[in-house]
């Protein structure tokens, strides 16, 4: 008998991680807790399917995963996350992919990760943390244009502003507050960002390769933030075992160890966002994210040489993670993905638009080279979210990569929408 696996979330985070389980010859069996499925991995041996909704609430999953014998739960998106639901799984026995809400805050509060990271003596951007306007004003004083204000709490990747203009700082102070009534106000850094991944428990750490994800709206970094238009993979300038080795120690350990520390260890995928200055050599930690990142996934999991099955059960029972294993094995192609958006989106997607093009079956057999994932589309062929689809590039060269996934994206099309130019470039 194979592994049963429970897979919970519904974008193309979650459409690349049920790809990516679907290739280990270990598993058998998923059980997919999803509000739609638009598109399901196939695989040439013996594999079944079961589609769970989430609307039945943490506790009927748990025990519904509990009485069909789930191996494994691996929690996606960063809301149930945070809520809790892996503390839900450990409760009744099943080891999850996926950090306890303590382990969570390091995502769900800026605060309470600045705090980790002055304590570990970790870099990152000096900060101030306040909940009313009057306080968010003078913090704005101590700091020069542009301005970096974020939601204290999740926000669905639309947290955070940068603003030129002290009005618009002011602006966004207000908007963030009735947000989250926590605001945290940031200096700005320069220099060029990355997205690192590692698998985490306790204080061991294996990293993944790095990643660049695109948070604006449109070419040239304009538009407003959202969840991620893109991502390519790997990033040439960090993709160095000096970097590596930095990052290991002077990033993950310290927090890690912290964590430790407090009682509150860290057990599932720690995302790094980083920014480094080539001219001062300061590499500084720009934000945690407490599980993998969307749209990074979408280009890391195929270049994923290692079997993920395997990594999952290491990092959520502890059992097999061997000593030397502090890197996460990956092919030396490189990947890039473009999302196409609703129109509207990110503040009012348009949904029921028609998309033409896309070769459903073909992208998603157990293949080293599907042509991209679904995130909104509630059946095949029918849009119902912002970020509709991506299409995905893989090739020796990122320049070859960025030309097949631009290419297959020009046959994925709907009314309205929208896509960066420069994913791969800028």
């Amino acid at each position: 008998m194979g592994a049963t696996v429970l897979l919970y979330g519904s974008g193309a985070r979650e459409h690349a991680w049920a790809w990516k389980l679907a290739q280990s010859t270990e598993v058998t069996r998923l059980i997919w807790v999803a509000s739609h499925i638009a598109a399901v991995p196939e695989k040439e041996s013996q594999w079944s399917l079961e589609v769970w909704n989430p609307e039945i609430g943490f506790e009927e999953i748990v025990q519904r995963a509990k009485t069909e014998g789930v191996q494994c739960a691996v929690v996606g998106p960063d809301d149930p996350i945070a809520q809790g639901l892996c503390d839900h799984f450990v409760a009744a026995g099943i080891p999850a992919l996926g950090p306890l809400a303590t382990g969570a805050k390091l995502e769900s509060s800026k605060s309470f990760a600045k705090e980790i990271m002055q304590a570990a003596k970790v870099d990152t951007a000096a900060w101030v943390s306040v909940t009313d306007r009057s306080a968010g004003e003078r913090a704005l004083d101590r700091f020069k244009s542009p301005w970096v204000i974020k939601a204290d709490g999740l926000a669905l990747g639309k947290g955070v502003k940068i603003c030129s203009t002290r009005k618009d700082a002011s602006q966004a102070l207000e908007t963030l507050l009735e947000l989250s009534g926590n605001v945290v106000i940031e200096e700005f850094l320069e220099g060029e960002e990355v997205s690192w991944m590692a698998f985490c428990r306790g204080d061991r750490v294996a990293l993944w390769d790095t990643s660049r994800d695109y948070k604006r709206l449109q070419t040239k970094n304009l538009g407003p933030n959202t969840g991620g238009m893109g991502a390519y993979s790997p990033v040439a300038l960090f993709q160095t075992e000096e970097a590596f080795e930095r990052v290991r120690k002077d990033v993950f350990l310290p927090v890690l160890h912290e964590m430790k520390k407090r009682g509150t260890p860290f057990h599932g995928i720690l995302y790094a966002g980083l920014i480094f200055n080539s001219s001062t050599q300061r590499l500084s930690v720009l934000e945690f994210n407490a599980r993998l990142g969307d749209p990074e996934a979408q280009v890391l999991l195929p270049r994923m040489k290692d079997d993920l099955w395997q990594w999952v059960m290491r990092v959520a029972t502890g059992e097999g993670w061997q000593h030397d294993q502090v890197r996460v094995g990956f092919h030396d192609r490189a990947a890039v993905y473009v999302v196409g958006a609703a129109e509207g989106y990110p503040d009012a997607p348009v949904k029921g638009d028609s998309v033409s093009g896309w070769k459903w079956k073909e992208s998603l057999r157990s293949c080293q080279d599907p042509s991209g994932f679904v995130a909104g589309m509630k059946e095949p062929g029918v849009t119902s979210g912002g970020r509709v689809l991506g299409a995905l590039g893989q090739a020796p060269k990122l320049e070859e990569a960025r030309a097949l996934a631009y290419q297959r994206l020009e046959t994925m099309r709907f009314r309205g929408m929208q896509n960066r130019e420069d994913v791969g470039v800028l």
